[in-house]
């Protein structure tokens, strides 16, 4: 279970994202709201790759760029 906690625990904060997210819509329009969400859900899947080992070469890098910009 200890390998899968990192794994659950960014699942728990994703379903808590997904009922964040309309009430960010509230507040802001989705030109803001709906960047700043999938810049996040690139970097979520970039972080836990890190953490366990996974390199981050050149071609990665930019591609996540492109992404996010």
């Amino acid at each position: 279970m200890a390998n899968k906690l990192p794994g659950v625990i960014l699942y728990g904060f994703e379903l808590y994202c997904i009922v964040l997210y309309p009430l960010a819509l509230r507040y802001s329009p989705v030109s803001k709201a709906y960047p700043f969400m999938v810049s996040f859900a690139v970097l979520q899947l970039i972080a836990p790759g890190t953490y366990f080992g996974e390199e981050i070469n050149v071609k990665i890098f930019i591609g996540t760029l492109f992404i996010l910009i």
